[in-house]
């Protein structure tokens, strides 16, 4: 059952749907339950008179006289998609200063790919495919942006936080490895590094979240992610094969020591070896439910010095050496 309140009747433990308007606030989600007074203050300063209320998942009391809606239809996935598309649209067009136009597209990407997780149907591919092409033509032709973009993160590690910063970090290592080259579709690519992780909508989300060691065969069903983003995205017209690739080889190794098949070297597909670099280093410097975040160079020297076997040697170099291009960016602005 829900409620709609004004924003000025928002308590602390209450459940929230923000509704009506979609410009650029800066929560990654658009339904979460309020845990501060801050929280209340940012919905306030989004421009929010009024929000909507999940009672059934509200923890405190509600007042008597909150309209209580006969009906709720929530906007299907495809419609919020495309809206978030025409966001990311406008962000690009607009004068807005790099960081802050950064921060208003990791946004509305997180949401395109948080709605695609919740109902991955024909429909919502279609439109994050065209959402995420134009996240893509930021990193590839926006510098100053795309510098920005690049040092976006978010609070907490959630798979569709996840899969934008790997697809940002993933689509800014190709253009350096492949950009001047004709023959490797940038777009493309991106589409199958910001879909890699598509798959773990089929897996139980207790596992995905769960802060101790997984059992045996908690992990064996964690482990199944791969082939299940791979089939997903087989079913989708209009996507290329080698994005299937980079869902299905993310998790495979140099070494050999990788799933789910254990391929090594040449029998790794390229594209699949920079979404394994990109993946990596955002899960070590992402807050996880087991662990605290590395710094960037803690995770960089950790991939250096304790995982070299996972990584293709030129492309973590390749990626080391962006990183610190961005750096060196950032303090001389």
């Amino acid at each position: 059952m829900y409620a709609r309140i004004k924003v000025s009747e928002l308590k602390i433990g209450m459940f929230v749907h923000l509704t009506g308007s979609w410009l650029s606030h800066s929560f990654m989600t658009n339904r979460f339950i309020i845990k501060s007074e801050k929280q209340i203050a940012k919905i306030r300063d989004a421009g929010f008179e009024e929000v909507d209320i999940d009672l059934s998942k509200t923890e405190c009391t509600c007042s008597s006289s909150v309209e209580i809606l006969d009906q709720y239809d929530r906007p299907k996935a495809d419609e919020v998609i495309e809206k978030c598309g025409d966001l990311i649209e406008q962000f690009i067009g607009s004068p807005m200063p790099p960081e802050q136009k950064a921060q208003a597209i990791y946004g509305q990407s997180a949401k395109v790919i948080k709605n695609l997780l919740e109902s991955p149907t024909a429909e919502s591919m279609a439109a994050s495919r065209s959402a995420i092409q134009q996240v893509a033509s930021v990193v590839l032709s926006d510098k100053d942006t795309a510098q920005c973009l690049f040092r976006v993160s978010a609070h907490d590690y959630y798979t569709y936080t996840h899969s934008v910063s790997v697809g940002v970090y993933a689509t800014a290592l190709a253009n350096e490895l492949y950009g001047k080259a004709s023959s490797h579709d940038m777009q493309e690519l991106a589409i199958g590094f910001f879909l890699h992780d598509l798959g773990k909508v089929n897996i139980d989300p207790a596992i995905i979240t769960k802060p101790d060691k997984l059992t045996e065969a908690e992990y064996c069903a964690m482990k199944r992610h791969p082939v299940e983003s791979y089939e997903i995205i087989q079913k989708c017209e209009g996507i290329t094969e080698e994005c299937s690739i980079i869902s299905l080889q993310h998790h495979e190794k140099v070494d050999g020591s990788g799933y789910p098949h254990g391929l090594s070297k040449t029998e790794i597909h390229d594209y699949a070896k920079i979404c394994t670099v990109a993946d990596v280093f955002d899960a070590l410097t992402s807050n996880r439910p087991y662990r605290k975040p590395l710094t960037p160079f803690g995770a960089l020297d950790l991939m250096i010095h304790n995982m070299s076997g996972h990584f293709e040697p030129a492309m973590l170099l390749e990626f080391i050496q962006l990183f610190h291009t961005n750096e060196k960016a950032r303090k001389a602005a």
